[in-house]
């Protein structure tokens, strides 16, 4: 789609976000399970599984950082550490090094 990386609809810029995390597990929660009973424990763990994601990236070697509270503020920050290599994106993720990181993943 040509959007610039750094930009708000860019790669882990606000889909993201602890946000949009909240607003996908609000929706799928209303949306799959109409009944109000277990609602709250259920849209804390589909939070808490959509935020992971944002988490985990934070906790890799590259790229210009998560942007934990888009729309608030749309700084990017990473984890005080990083023992995840950063994956390459497109054809290059099938590659040796692609498989590297895989490996890093799993560890």
């Amino acid at each position: 789609l040509r959007i610039p990386y750094a930009a708000f609809w860019g790669h882990r810029g606000f889909t993201h976000s602890l946000c949009f995390a909240a607003l996908v597990a609000g929706a799928v929660a209303c949306y799959q399970f109409r009944r109000p009973v277990g609602k709250p424990a259920l849209v804390w763990f589909l939070f808490m599984a959509t935020a992971s994601h944002g988490v985990l990236d934070a906790l890799t070697n590259g790229g210009l950082g998560i942007a934990f509270f888009s729309p608030f503020d749309n700084a990017r920050y990473f984890l005080p550490f990083s023992p995840i290599q950063v994956s390459p994106i497109g054809a290059g993720f099938f590659s040796e090094r692609g498989m590297a990181v895989i490996g890093s993943e799993l560890a």
